[in-house]
């Protein structure tokens, strides 16, 4: 297992145990193909981020590229299953690190600001 697939492999488990006891499976059950999917989104929010840093913008195609994925993100953290196990989505610029982060309803974190900066999701491979 390659370092990458471990940590995906992580964030899929540590979602899984975020979900607050009590609550229904039929709520929260299909979280591990709903974390691939943040990944996956993950992974093309980072390569915006990285052409948004790199390249210049002159028609709006990356700026509208970047707003499309980043409601995306957005819808798929607020709806069932990860809306169980997320407080919030926590979008950044800087693709030297995590550009999509969640803040988890059990306070986990794995990045240098604490629980209020959240969880790094990790991005799924090319």
């Amino acid at each position: 297992m390659t370092k990458q697939q471990a940590e995906m492999s992580e964030f899929e488990s540590v979602l899984c145990n975020a979900v607050p006891d009590g609550t229904p499976y039929e709520q929260c059950g299909g979280m591990i193909p709903a974390a691939r999917e943040l990944m996956r989104l993950a992974r093309r929010h980072n390569v915006i981020q990285e052409r948004l840093c790199n390249e210049p913008d002159h028609n709006g195609k990356l700026a509208r590229a970047d707003e499309r994925i980043e409601k995306r993100i957005k819808a798929l953290c607020s709806a069932e299953p990860i809306a169980c196990a997320v407080d919030a989505v926590i979008l950044g610029g800087d693709p030297r690190g995590y550009t999509v982060k969640v803040r988890l309803k059990n306070g986990r974190y794995n990045t240098w600001g604490g629980a209020e900066d959240g969880w790094g999701v990790p991005q799924e491979a090319l």
